[in-house]
């Protein structure tokens, strides 16, 4: 695990699903100083930093997500829920399974921030990429685009327009189902569960749909 690389996950083809087993947490605040040390220990140098803006559609449904960004316009919905995830007595979170669908925007049909309909979230992400081995990327780069089973630990720190900033780590396992519950623990175990690993509770666990319904409180 001393050499994980860091990529972005192959977007899937139009209209093509793609299933993904995951786990989110977000806490208020910046993220702590002892949290970006740890995942620095991880991820060792260099370590690779994404900001961009998404603009999410108001969810009405915690379990679907809809938001356009880098140009695509992608849709999430959880099928299931459970089971949950432990790791130590500082880690606790309920495992989702959610299938995404993306498809290609023109510029000039993406939409705008509007409020209550559209709202833009500025994020900051590190990535980390684990193969099944838990070493080797899972990005194939001679087949652009082919998933081997991997599992992506994320840390970023997201606001809205306005009110304070919150910060979110998400394991994202893909790959074949009979594959992803088993990477995504041990993944857990290797990173959350090391010594000086984020405090992460149950409560604090949920996606980006509930999220965003918890700050405008709807």
């Amino acid at each position: 695990m001393n050499n994980p690389d860091v990529h972005p996950l192959p977007p899937s083809s139009p209209g093509v699903p793609q299933e993904s087993t995951e786990v989110r947490w977000f806490v208020p605040g910046p993220i702590p100083r002892r949290v970006m040390s740890w995942f620095r220990s991880l991820a060792g140098p260099p370590l690779r930093e994404e900001a961009r803006t998404d603009l999410y559609l108001v969810p009405t449904d915690p379990g679907m997500g809809v938001k356009v960004r880098s140009g695509r316009l992608e849709l999430k919905r959880r099928f299931q829920s459970g089971p949950t995830l432990a790791c130590g007595t500082t880690v606790a979170g309920q495992l989702e399974q959610w299938r995404k669908w993306g498809f290609s925007v023109a510029p000039d049909e993406q939409p705008e921030p509007e409020a209550g309909h559209w709202i833009g979230i500025e994020k900051r992400r590190w990535t980390i990429l684990f193969g099944a081995d838990l070493n080797i990327p899972a990005h194939d780069e001679d087949r652009p685009g082919v998933i081997r089973p991997g599992c992506m630990l994320e840390l970023g720190a997201v606001h809205l327009p306005s009110g304070p900033p919150s910060w979110t780590i998400c394991l994202e396992a893909f790959g074949g189902e009979s594959d992803r519950e088993s990477l995504l623990r041990r993944v857990a175990s290797s990173t959350l569960g090391r010594p000086g690993g984020p405090v992460l509770p149950l409560e604090a666990a949920f996606g980006y749909p509930s999220w965003i319904l918890r700050r405008l409180g709807l």
